[in-house]
């Protein structure tokens, strides 16, 4: 019982000690990108996404070193579940509400799926080897492009750095400090996402349940936190747009960069049946989110009311499973 309430202990340590220091990561990572005149979208896309999903991509690094891939697995496409539902219900609650057009939700919401689609094919040996990583990761980056060369109109203008005040003359001192900042929050995160890891597997161990399902819905849920904070952050500053998109391209990075990430660097075995049901869950997720919001064209309680029974009914399904 003792060491059972231990890793318990750890997993919330190592996980909430991930989550703050990505948080600290994101916004080191935005403030170095601005300054630098990173374009908007790019710092969307990339800073934040790639930023929120730090936790998935350490776990996924951390679970591959200790050889557990289901881990990984079963963290990614459960984030990419809690976010489709949870979160995005979460944005409409605080947002009291928001336009969501067809033509905006549609290529980023359904952008997840290939991914998924080209991880299930891949998977199929139960080996993720770095060549399998290399193609998750080329998919990424080219349905960035896409994405990009789609809407060129809307991207807004690379961000233009004010001018230096009397009391903010040393815009390189900051640069520095962000870099530092984000290097930190960086290995705060590996180590804390490693400790999760190897007591997640330990609990699994000792109660006996196979270590995909507590990945995908206790890590799922716990590193979807960042997701989280960002969306409530940004509806209360009226920036819903970022929200929204940040909700949508985090999914996207987990369907293929956090997955990618721990077999480019150590390939491992998975099981296959564990992956392909968390796989399929998580598309379902998507494409009932994209569609709801597609249909509607409108992100409000009833919207939110559809996407928490999603969460509840891919629950009961691994729990008659």
């Amino acid at each position: 019982m003792l060491v059972l309430s231990l890793n318990i202990v750890i997993v919330i340590i190592g996980l909430g000690s991930a989550i703050i220091a990505s948080n600290k990561a994101v916004t080191a990572a935005t403030h170095l990108a601005r300054s630098l005149g990173v374009p908007a979208f790019v710092l969307g896309i990339t800073v934040m996404s790639v930023g929120t999903d730090l936790p998935e991509i350490a776990n996924s690094i951390s679970a591959h070193i200790q050889h557990q891939a289901d881990i990984s697995i079963g963290d990614s496409t459960g984030s990419i579940l809690a976010q489709f539902t949870l979160v995005l219900a979460a944005l409409a609650l605080a947002a009291r509400g928001m336009r969501t057009p067809r033509r905006q939700i549609l290529p980023v919401g359904l952008a997840t799926l290939p991914g998924l689609a080209a991880t299930a094919l891949l998977l199929r040996d139960g080996w993720f080897s770095r060549t399998d990583a290399m193609i998750l990761i080329a998919i990424w980056l080219t349905i960035v492009i896409i994405l990009y060369k789609r809407n060129p109109s809307e991207a807004p203008a690379p961000y233009s750095p004010p001018a230096p005040t009397p009391t903010d003359t040393k815009p390189q001192r900051r640069n520095r400090t962000n870099a530092g900042i984000l290097l930190t929050a960086l290995v705060v995160v590996g180590i804390g996402a490693t400790a999760a890891v190897h007591s997640l597997v330990q609990l699994a161990e000792e109660v006996g349940v196979p270590e995909f399902y507590l990945a995908f819905f206790g890590a799922g849920l716990a590193t979807s936190a960042p997701e989280l904070i960002v969306v409530i952050s940004c509806a209360v500053q009226g920036a819903r747009q970022i929200a929204l998109g940040d909700v949508l391209g985090s999914s996207f990075v987990d369907s293929t960069l956090s997955l990618a990430a721990g077999a480019l660097i150590v390939p491992a075995a998975v099981t296959t049946q564990f992956a392909l049901e968390g796989i399929t869950i998580a598309a379902a997720a998507a494409l009932i989110a994209t569609t709801t919001l597609a249909i509607r064209q409108r992100l409000d309680h009833t919207a939110a009311t559809i996407l928490i029974l999603t969460y509840a009914a891919a629950y009961a399904a691994v729990a008659v499973t």
